[in-house]
């Protein structure tokens, strides 16, 4: 679907759209949210059973110690600590040079920060790969990583990633789609009709759609995600933009919670403090 432009304050496409679950506030929220949702993902990709997941899983801390003073790829989407597990979520919406590495820098950070016996990571990319993908082209791809030498490193790390891309041409072209693939379409989706369409007769489904409405109500997020499509469509996507600083005033000068300010905005819970100072 075409990105959004001027949702705020457009009544009419607010009645026709809700704010995608590409959008990075968005996907964790309905994943942190609905932990019935984050568990039938997580069976349905790696095979943890989800009432396992249900049970035991607990999401933890996603900001990382920064290793130098100019890094800024500092707090993943969502961490979940199952047993000897921890699984990373990312959702990755826009294609840049140094998004893979930014996946794998992440990976490593959670190897090194909490020593799990596995590490899974589920990145979620919304955005064509492009002609170097080679081979058949599939919903889900598993990777394994090398070393130096291009031997296979079997010491539980293991990634995924969904092609949200692949899987909305399918549907677009009246292809089949597997549940799973349906699932994991509804974080692309963004037209309310196709939504019910796509979510009909499923209970997991109506979660994720029922839970985009009600996010899509929220004004500071819906803000917030005005200000960062702004942002992508001038190419303003390195550091943190004043229009976010200015959107998480907005938040504070409402007396909403610091805490939910930073969590929304993914500004650091100092930064947010500093703005409040500023009042």
């Amino acid at each position: 679907m075409v990105a959004i432009k001027g949702y705020t304050n457009n009544p009419e496409l607010r009645k026709k759209e809700v704010i995608p679950g590409t959008f990075d506030a968005v996907f964790k929220a309905v994943l942190t949210e609905e932990k019935e949702v984050l568990a039938e993902i997580i069976e349905l990709v790696i095979g943890i059973p989800k009432e396992e997941v249900i049970k035991n899983g607990v999401i933890i801390n996603s900001e990382y110690v920064r290793e130098n003073i100019i890094e800024t790829d500092k707090k993943s989407d969502l961490l979940i600590s199952i047993g000897d597990n921890v699984i990373n979520l990312e959702m990755d919406r826009r294609y840049y040079s140094g998004s893979n590495k930014k996946n794998n820098k992440y990976i490593h950070k959670i190897v090194n920060h909490y020593n799990p016996k596995n590490t899974v990571q589920i990145c979620f990319t919304s955005y064509k790969e492009g002609e170097e993908l080679k081979g058949e082209k599939k919903s889900i791809r598993k990777y394994m990583f090398q070393d130096s030498d291009g031997n296979v490193e079997d010491y539980g790390l293991e990634k995924y990633k969904i092609d949200l891309e692949y899987i909305e041409n399918k549907y677009y072209n009246n292809d089949e789609l597997t549940r799973r693939e349906k699932i994991f379409l509804m974080f692309k989706e963004s037209n309310r009709e196709k939504l019910k369409e796509i979510s009909k007769g499923d209970k997991i489904m109506d979660k994720i759609y029922k839970r985009l409405d009600k996010l899509s109500e929220d004004e500071a997020l819906s803000l917030l995600y005005d200000e960062k499509e702004r942002e992508e469509e001038h190419g303003l996507n390195k550091g943190i933009s004043q229009g976010i600083k200015q959107t998480a005033k907005n938040m504070l000068e409402r007396n909403m919670n610091i805490d939910v300010v930073a969590e929304i905005t993914g500004l650091s819970l100092e930064e947010v403090i500093k703005l409040k100072e500023d009042i």
